[in-house]
């Protein structure tokens, strides 16, 4: 599973600044930096201190995107903070430097402060926009209502006008949620459907369990809501991401006595979810995974798959009607146009492995067309959902297996899950990929794929519940031999590196494996060198067969990656070498070993 820090540094903007996935960052960051190593942590910071990107805001004046800048990296590492409150020098100064600008800016822990509205972070409303609040939390529902509702629709209610407004009814939100949903209650009442003032009232829940005590009374409040839905896109977005996170939160023995309440929701909105067309939700600029978990269609389709959790169903034990019936309408959403059929259909593909598991002829039939390439649309939008985190049988293998090696030369650039995926079938099933595709497939990766798969090699052999020497002998070593490229031009220093992590990964097996990939190694730089040396070091049963039974193959391998200068780490070298002549003195005739004796002087 990829990692959290992992995650964000393969697409900041994304995961990191992206305000549609704010309230999942900062939920992430309670829960997962705890666990995380000092290196992980300082990344993390450093990243955060980079601050987002320019085009976030492209057309905001100098003095406002600073200002912008300063409230991001203010909101995540406060919440760090709020966890270890000793941080390091650099992180910490910032903080302080940011806190002496913004005295006024506090974390009040509620969950409404985790969601931001359109293109800007919830920047908490003003100190008298909370005094104004609790002046009116004093009034009985009725009135606060007119007065908002007055207020909105009063001829002289100019922007700034409305924009104080809406800070009272955040802090309203913030502070009474039980009583911002008796507000709405008198709104819907009047057929008062303003979209900001409902979406902010509903947003505040979108993080709802089944079991909060105000959940009820807001299925009553969807449920009854009759104002049109069409153009509506922040509603839409509110309503469904709130069913969403409730039919999420159902325990099994939930699921049974709530599902049909949550399936007439579903019959309710998706027609509205599939249409819609948010404004600032566009795959190009989020990746088609953060745009799919964002977009309507793609979070009310999220939520038939927790109203019909698997269990401990057996293989092919079937899909519920209810549910083929409502896959497949979303599945026809293609060939009506619908602007939501990405979104839904990405959300789909990640489940393709459960669903072939519960149903593969009904699989095969209605969802694995979506992967063939003779619709490259459509296949380039399931490939990504599914190469998300892909999990794999044989059955569903030969199933797929034809379009995942076209996915290799129609995609452009993969997901790094695909190059593992490859690696993963390489390994434990080599005899479902022939040869000739698996070297197609190889030659046209470009760089990163092909480290991402001799990665993937390399962490199975540190990995391996038997002797990594056993799984390199039978396993890994056969199919480099047959399928990895040996043209030059299709190597990168990386590459090589990865090849000389692989050697000395391969215990007993280490003489072996440098005869094998001698002609992949070459120099590496200074650095990724002397890393090689450190773990040799630290490897016991390496540094025994060097010191001891196969000096002439590790020298033979040093050399090969050595670089002509070592100023930075002679002394490292010299030790190592002195090390293995204490051991084996007729080393000193070895030629290897006195070109690599002259690198120390």
């Amino acid at each position: 599973m990829i990692g959290f820090v992992e995650l964000l540094r393969s697409d900041t903007r994304n995961f990191l600044w992206s305000y549609h996935v704010q309230a999942e960052l900062f939920g992430a960051i309670r829960e997962f930096w705890p666990m995380l190593a000092k290196e992980s942590r300082e990344e993390f910071c450093n990243m955060i201190l980079k601050g987002p990107p320019r085009d976030l805001l492209p057309s905001a004046p100098e003095n406002e995107w600073a200002d912008f800048v300063d409230r991001k990296i203010w909101e995540r590492l406060e919440r760090i903070a709020q966890i270890a409150p000793k941080l390091s020098g650099s992180v910490a100064e910032r903080l302080r430097e940011i806190k002496r600008k913004n005295p006024e800016w506090r974390l009040q822990g509620s969950e409404r402060e985790d969601v931001a509205f359109r293109f800007e972070t919830y920047m908490g409303a003003s100190p008298e926009a909370r005094r104004i609040a609790d002046e009116w939390l004093q009034w009985p529902v009725p009135e606060i209502a007119e007065r908002i509702r007055s207020d909105i629709l009063a001829p002289d209610s100019g922007t700034y006008r409305k924009r104080s407004l809406f800070e009272i009814w955040d802090s309203i939100i913030e502070k009474n949620r039980a009583k911002s949903l008796k507000v709405l209650r008198c709104f819907l009442e009047q057929e008062f459907y303003h979209e900001e003032i409902w979406s902010k009232g509903l947003l505040a829940f979108s993080s709802i369990s089944r079991q909060d005590e105000n959940a009820q009374e807001l299925l009553n409040l969807i449920g009854d809501f009759s104002g049109d839905f069409v153009g509506k896109h922040e509603i839409i977005y509110a309503v469904t991401a709130i069913l969403n996170s409730m039919a999420k939160s159902l325990g099994e023995d939930e699921i049974e006595s709530n599902v049909e309440v949550f399936l007439d929701f579903w019959d309710r909105l998706f027609p509205y979810a599939i249409k819609d067309s948010r404004s600032g939700i566009d795959e190009d600029s989020l990746g088609i995974i953060t745009y799919a978990i964002n977009h309507p269609a793609g979070k009310i389709t999220e939520m038939l798959f927790y109203l019909f959790p698997a269990g401990d169903s057996p293989r092919g034990s079937g899909i519920l009607s209810g549910m083929k019936t409502r896959l497949e309408k979303i599945l026809q959403s293609y060939d009506t146009g619908a602007h939501g059929w990405r979104a839904s259909y990405t959300i789909i593909a990640t489940r393709l492995p459960w669903l072939h598991f519960l149903d593969p002829k009904w699989t095969e039939k209605m969802v694995v067309p979506a992967f063939d390439w003779g619709n490259e649309e459509k296949a380039k939008v399931s490939w990504s959902g599914y190469l998300f985190r892909p999990r794999i049988d044989p059955d569903l293998w030969n199933a797929i297996k034809g379009n995942f090696i076209l996915a290799f030369e129609r995609h452009g650039k993969l997901p790094d899950n695909s190059y593992r995926l490859f690696a993963d079938i390489a390994i434990w099933w080599p005899d479902t990929l022939p040869h000739k595709d698996a070297r197609r497939c190889v030659k046209v990766m470009d760089h990163h794929g092909r480290r991402e798969v001799l990665n993937y090699f390399y962490l199975a052999l540190r990995q391996a519940e038997e002797q990594p020497s056993v799984m390199w002998k039978e396993q890994i070593e056969p199919w480099v031999k047959e399928v990895w490229p040996r043209d030059m031009n299709l190597r990168s220093p990386e590459e090589a590196s990865l090849f000389a992590e692989l050697a000395i990964s391969t215990g007993d097996s280490f003489p072996d494996a440098v005869n094998t990939l001698y002609g992949f190694l070459s120099p590496l730089e200074g650095n990724r060198a002397h890393h090689i040396l450190r773990q040799i070091e630290n490897n016991a049963d390496s540094e025994r067969t060097a010191l001891n039974s196969d000096s002439e193959t590790l020298l033979k391998f040093l050399d090969k990656i050595f670089p002509k200068e070592i100023d930075h780490f002679q002394n490292a070298v010299k030790e190592f070498l002195n090390r293995m002549k204490e051991a084996d003195p007729a080393i000193e005739n070895n030629p290897h070993y006195r070109r690599l004796s002259e690198l120390t002087l």
